[in-house]
């Protein structure tokens, strides 16, 4: 008998799943995908866009390309998900499933602090090119790069804007002129990779002369008098905030009563199974508790290698005789510092007592390793 898919989402994770059931399954099983977007693009370009070296059309790809590979593509924003009757609704359409995949993502708020509405950010295409106009004319002063609270998409992406920011105004020949500060909730930069990563990232802001400032809580923006407060009880005045916006589950999801405690989809850590039946969830849209007592970083290589277990746990329950396969807990991400050296942090996060992550000196060969993920992304995917 013939079985309905539907994924919800066509970020990474949901994308590398369409591609990888459409190769296991026969074309008598219906794959849908379905998406707001009608174009997607991967994360780590966004800062490229904010610097001027890409365009949005450079890194984007239209999602119903996907058509021709007998995957049904919808651009539609998912307005229901009925867990007891296994439909989905979106738009004015009504569709039955037989296994879903929510790879939904990770919504950005700034109204979740006063004030932060008034920032610049990066975290998307079309607000990292407003970012770029805005870099463009920037004469000197303060900026102030502020991570609202964590968890956050790809860690090491607010110590890399600072450090290509850096870049940036040295080649405009103003940097003397411009005063670039991270301010961070958390104790160092990508604490999930532990002290010795945290270390070499302070490390390199250092070099480049990008302040750090850590355990700094951000309460309130004061845009009028360009100021900050903390709610450790400083302040600080900046010319230019660049914020990494509040994250947060999709509404769609909250109303599904998918969400756990953390604010997250809660899943099985090795299978990805959510606790309804036939129902599967990866990447930002998910938490999953490590064996410290942190959470698995949310990063599109996580998504990926995700989307390769789901998809043979539905493949092989549809068509039997194959072994279970699990989520390892392995990643890893790049850390870019100049426009053509990047240093890979590559980790396991499940290992006991904590995850063992190494980061590497940055490098021409940490760079190609980031141009590759970034080149198998664009073209397997579509």
């Amino acid at each position: 008998m013939s079985k309905q898919i539907l994924i919800l989402g066509a970020g990474p994770g949901g994308l590398a799943t369409a591609n990888l059931l459409r190769k296991k399954l026969p074309n008598e099983h219906k794959i849908f995908l379905i998406d707001k977007k009608q174009k997607q693009s991967l994360g780590l370009t966004y800062i490229q866009v904010m610097l001027g070296w890409s365009k949005p059309q450079d890194v984007c790809r239209d999602l119903n390309s996907v058509n021709r590979k007998n995957i049904i593509f919808f651009n539609s924003e998912i307005k229901k998900i009925d867990l007891a009757n296994q439909k989905v609704s979106f738009d004015s359409q009504e569709l039955s499933y037989d296994y879903l995949v929510v790879s939904l993502g990770a919504n950005l708020s700034l109204e979740e602090i006063p004030g932060l509405s008034t920032s610049h950010y990066f975290y998307d295409l079309e607000p990292a090119e407003r970012l770029h106009s805005v870099l463009k004319n920037f004469k000197g002063g303060k900026i102030a790069l502020t991570i609202a609270r964590p968890p956050y998409k790809c860690p090491a992406a607010p110590y890399e804007a600072g450090l290509l920011l850096d870049w940036y105004f040295t080649q405009k020949k103003i940097r003397r002129k411009v005063d670039i500060k991270i301010f961070t909730p958390e104790p160092q930069p990508m604490p999930t990779g532990g002290p010795a990563v945290g270390e070499k990232i302070k490390q390199f802001l250092l070099e480049r002369n990008v302040g750090f400032n850590p355990n700094f809580r951000l309460t309130q923006v004061d845009s009028g008098n360009h100021k900050l407060f903390f709610e450790n009880g400083a302040t600080t005045e900046y010319d230019l905030l660049i914020s990494i916006p509040v994250h947060k589950a999709p509404e769609v999801v909250k109303q599904a009563n998918l969400i756990s405690e953390t604010g997250w989809i809660a899943v099985d850590k090795y299978n990805l199974k959510t606790n309804y039946p036939n129902v599967y969830a990866i990447g930002d849209v998910t938490s999953i508790k490590l064996p410290n007592g942190a959470f698995l970083p949310k990063a599109a290589v996580f998504a990926l290698n995700q989307a390769e277990v789901v998809a043979h746990q539905i493949s092989s329950e549809i068509l039997g005789g194959k072994k279970p396969q699990q989520f390892n807990g392995k990643g890893y991400c790049y850390l870019q510092t100049e426009p053509k050296k990047s240093a890979a942090a590559i980790g396991n996060f499940y290992t006991q007592p904590t995850p063992q992550v190494k980061l590497k000196k940055s490098s021409s060969a940490g760079f190609r390793g980031k141009l590759k993920f970034e080149r198998d992304f664009y073209q397997k995917l579509f």
